[in-house]
């Protein structure tokens, strides 16, 4: 497409050369191509006799020539622009190739994931169907052996339905087995390698939760201790108030009966030894 375009271009030069100059001019510019030096001095000697002899040579044969140089020229100059033009292009292209080859892949592994889950999901489903016709079966089996052999021996009948549970157990664990297998592969490897983690993270989280406990225990029981000595101390003061407040009471009613025991003559003596008194009484009744 380059080329064709180069051509296209140089075809409108020429013509507006033409117009312009005449031929001299486009044989000056066309005439001479884009080629690799002489080796040898002759080879520029017959060149130079080729282009008088093209010179006098008809418009024609001159057009022709012109052409063919064109043509040459035109090839010289496309090799140039697809290395200038196409190359950028064709990585650029390249890229977006490489940028939707991927996003296709990741929505194709996206979808076959999908595809994954839901034909596990369509696979367990199917397994409870099967089971349940089985046991329908089973079922239907048991209610027909029970309405057939209502009429003959009891031995048989019960070899018979011995023999359908035998059945019945059969497939159930074949199919068991076969979904314990499944588990297996899809776990098996998950349990090898990540037990031992598991195990340790539990571990050191059970650590941790009996720390914050035994943190959170010390911290409640000294505020418990905080707490019962202030009230004990309250208590005490309380109860050190009340004996006072009783001893004074009752160091009073003593003296007030006393005073009523005493004679009038002995009431001034009374009042002599007051002190006194006071301070028996106070040893007397002392805590």
């Amino acid at each position: 497409m380059h080329v064709v375009y180069g051509y296209i271009k140089l075809l409108k030069m020429s013509n507006i050369q033409k117009k312009k100059n005449g031929f001299i001019l486009c044989t000056q510019i066309i005439d001479n191509p884009i080629q690799s030096k002489p080796k040898k001095q002759g080879e520029n000697e017959k060149k130079k006799v080729r282009l008088v002899i093209d010179n006098k040579l008809g418009p024609v044969r001159h057009t022709q020539q012109i052409q063919a140089n064109t043509h040459k020229y035109i090839l010289e100059m496309g090799s140039v622009l697809e290395d200038k033009y196409f190359e950028p292009k064709h990585q650029q292209f390249n890229q977006i190739f490489q940028r939707k080859t991927d996003i296709i892949m990741e929505k194709i592994n996206y979808q076959l994931e999908k595809d994954t889950e839901f034909i596990r999901s369509e696979y367990n489903n199917k397994l409870l169907e099967v089971t349940k016709d089985h046991m329908n079966k089973f079922n239907e089996a048991i209610s027909a052996i029970t309405k057939d052999l209502t009429n003959k021996c009891e031995v048989k009948q019960e070899e018979y339905k011995i023999d359908a549970k035998n059945k019945m157990f059969t497939n159930i664990e074949k199919s068991l087995k076969l979904r314990e297998n499944v588990i297996k592969q899809e776990f098996g490897y998950f349990k090898e390698q990540n037990l031992a983690d598991f195990k340790d993270y539990y571990r050191r989280l059970i650590l941790s939760y009996r720390l914050k406990f035994e943190k959170k225990l010390a911290d409640v029981e000294k505020k418990h201790n905080t707490k019962y000595e202030k009230i004990k101390q309250s208590f005490v003061d309380q109860y050190k108030k009340k004996i006072d407040l009783e001893k004074k009471k009752l160091e009073e009613k003593l003296f007030l009966e006393k005073l009523s025991l005493l004679s009038v003559s002995e009431v001034e003596k009374v009042s002599e030894s007051e002190p006194y008194i006071k301070e028996n009484i106070k040893n007397n009744f002392k805590c």
